[in-house]
C-alpha cells in the first residue's frame, strides 16, 4: 500500500528514491523550478507532466526556462532522458526535441513480478517501439547495463514490500 501510494505521485517517488540512487531521473515541481528553491538537479532539455498523471498525458518539452510559462505549479519537471548512443531512433528524437516537438519513439521497459511475500519471482526487459506513446513493437532485451540498474532498483524496492507487478521505464 505504501509503495502504491508513493508511485502514484511521480514527484514524491522521484524525491524519495533519488536519495538512494542516481538511476532515478532528476525531478522537481514547476513551482520549485520557477523559484529556484529546490530544482533537484533538473537540467534542460526537460519534460513537464502532471505529477499524478498517467502515461504521456499532458507531457510537454521544456527547452528553455520560459517554456514553463503557463504550466501549473504542481507539474513535475524532469531532465529529458536522451536515447543511448547508437539507438536506431536517436537522431530522429534529437531532431524533434530541437524543434520542440514531442516524439516518443522508444523506451526500455522492465517488468518485475513479486510474490505476496515480496520475493522477486520473475523479470522481463524489452525495448518498445512507440507510436504516440503506445507500444507497437516489443523486442526482448538481455543487456548487462539494464540488469545492473534493475538489480539496484530491486534492492531499494525490497524495503517497500512489493507484491504483484512493478513496471520500470526509461
Amino acid at each position: 500500500e505504501r509503495l502504491v501510494a508513493l508511485l502514484r505521485d511521480k514527484l514524491a517517488w522521484a524525491r524519495e528514491f533519488r536519495t538512494r540512487t542516481q538511476l532515478v531521473v532528476a525531478s522537481c515541481s514547476v513551482a520549485d523550478y520557477r523559484s529556484g528553491s529546490d530544482t533537484g538537479g533538473v537540467e534542460l532539455p526537460a519534460i513537464a507532466k502532471p505529477s499524478g498523471g498517467s502515461a504521456s498525458a499532458g507531457l510537454r518539452i521544456i527547452r528553455e526556462p520560459t517554456d514553463v510559462a503557463g504550466l501549473p505549479d504542481e507539474y513535475l519537471l524532469q531532465t529529458l532522458l536522451l536515447p543511448a548512443q547508437g539507438d536506431p531512433e536517436g537522431e530522429r528524437i534529437k531532431a524533434a526535441i530541437a524543434a520542440g516537438v514531442l516524439m516518443q519513439a522508444s523506451e526500455i521497459s522492465v517488468q518485475l513480478l513479486y510474490s505476496a511475500e515480496g520475493e522477486l519471482l520473475a523479470r522481463f526487459a524489452s525495448r518498445n517501439r512507440l507510436k504516440a506513446g503506445v507500444p507497437i513493437e516489443v523486442q526482448p532485451v538481455d543487456l548487462d547495463i539494464v540488469w545492473r540498474a534493475v538489480d539496484e532498483l530491486a534492492e531499494i524496492l525490497r524495503d517497500y514490500a512489493p507484491a504483484g507487478p512493478v513496471n520500470l521505464q526509461g
